[in-house]
């Protein structure tokens, strides 16, 4: 099992008042596993994501990787954790535009001590995602779609062990959004874990596991 996800709640308070972000969820994601989590706008998806993530704390529950409760990490054994075993595809548009796409890959690489060819690595990631002829582009150069398939090998460069997607096709037109969807599926099939949080139906890959998020309530399949 890669992940598991156990009565995990998020509250948030504002002044006298509170709300959950996220309640009693529970989840379990194995290697090659491709889970899609669909619901509306402001549903706590982007939530749990950041939770598993190690991004916020948990006000109650568990997180488990590898059999660790990253939930009770300080805040430098969560950002060892979060490059070695996560790969991150956030929402929009996340390169750094004075960076090329080459660097934009291989940064995670450097975040810690470790050994191998980042430069190396990264075109073979380039390759994967069909785009290694823009390996020496900058970011406003790209196409929305190029810079999704960038950003997806840069989450891969530290051959993590599950892959976060936050709304990874929003802007994206329909044909780029299909390509993505390939490519996921592709991702897990080489046994790294897949687990994305949508409101775009028409994202669902007709064999993910698909489960439903309303008002921060986590239920089976949609």
């Amino acid at each position: 099992m890669v992940l598991r996800v156990n009565q995990l709640t998020k509250e948030f308070k504002r002044g006298n008042t509170s709300f959950f972000a996220v309640k009693n969820a529970g989840l379990s994601v194995y290697p090659g596993d491709f889970v899609s989590i669909i619901g509306r706008s402001g549903s706590g998806k982007t939530t749990l994501l950041n939770l598993i993530a190690g991004l916020l704390k948990p006000t109650s529950g568990s997180i488990e990787i590898g059999g660790k409760d990253i939930s009770s990490f300080n805040d430098a054994e969560a950002s060892r954790y979060r490059n070695a075993i996560i790969g991150y595809v956030p929402q929009g548009q996340s390169l750094l535009a004075n960076l090329t796409v080459l660097d934009n890959v291989r940064l995670p690489f450097y975040f810690f001590r470790r050994e191998g060819d980042a430069a190396k690595k990264a075109l073979s990631l380039l390759e994967q995602v069909g785009i290694p002829h823009l390996a020496y582009m900058y970011p406003r150069q790209l196409s929305g779609g190029e810079m999704r398939r960038v950003a997806i090998a840069r989450a891969l460069i530290n051959d993590p062990a599950i892959l976060l997607a936050d709304e990874p096709t929003s802007d994206l037109d329909v044909q780029t959004t299909a390509e993505v969807m390939k490519l996921f599926k592709e991702i897990s099939l080489s046994g790294t874990a897949v687990l994305m949080v949508t409101h775009d139906l028409e994202a669902i890959h007709e064999e993910a596991r698909v489960f439903r998020m309303d008002a921060g309530v986590l239920t089976g399949q949609a």
